[in-house]
């Protein structure tokens, strides 16, 4: 009979679950060593994410080298094979908006008694940006399993329109190329190996 256990299953979109990004800053993370430590303090809190959550994209593709005995298969490899972090954000905060818009956003002093106000440059053509990401998730039915995924690289190039509509929010979708590789660090009871 199978083993199974409920407890093993996980699922996100705790209160406390957040992604965290700054321009990309070699070993930034280097002082990120457990899961209670510190958030480097150059890097912005993203704020609310949607309700599609984050999701780590493995995009793999193989290919099959056949030998002419039944023309059976001999070989597969990996033609190609990346990873992504998706996430769309939900809070149009001034770094939010520069880094989807590749963008300069400066502050400008309201005249004459009127508010301040931000002025927002924004090329026709966009150019990859590099970032440095780090995720914190916990599980919804017991808070104090963490997941904290550290990308010590990710970069962004493709970026989606922003649709101005209503009765949606408008939202900033990033999907980030994994450069290098991540580190996943959890408590979670059954994926720590015996």
């Amino acid at each position: 009979m199978a083993k199974i256990d409920a407890a093993n299953t996980l699922m996100f979109g705790s209160e406390s679950d957040a992604i965290y990004l700054s321009e990309y800053t070699k070993d930034l993370l280097n002082s990120v060593t457990a899961l209670d430590s510190a958030v480097p303090t150059s890097m912005e809190d993203m704020g609310w994410i949607s309700e599609d959550g984050l999701s780590i994209n493995l995009n793999d593709s193989s290919d099959k080298i056949k030998g002419h005995q039944g023309h059976g298969t001999v070989r597969l490899y990996m033609s190609d094979s990346t990873t992504q972090l998706e996430v769309s954000l939900l809070e149009a905060k001034a770094k939010t908006l520069g880094w989807n818009f590749d963008a300069t956003v400066e502050k400008i002093q309201g005249q004459g008694g009127k508010p301040d106000y931000a002025k927002v440059v924004a090329p026709s053509a966009r150019a990859a940006r590099d970032f440095t990401g780090l995720v914190d998730g916990f599980d919804t039915a017991n808070s104090t399993t963490q997941w904290r995924i550290l990308f010590p690289r990710l970069t962004l190039g493709e970026r989606e329109g922003i649709a101005m509509k209503v009765g949606e929010l408008t939202v900033f979708k990033f999907t980030l190329e994994v450069i290098g590789g991540f580190t996943i660090l959890t408590n979670h009871p059954a994926m720590i190996p015996a």
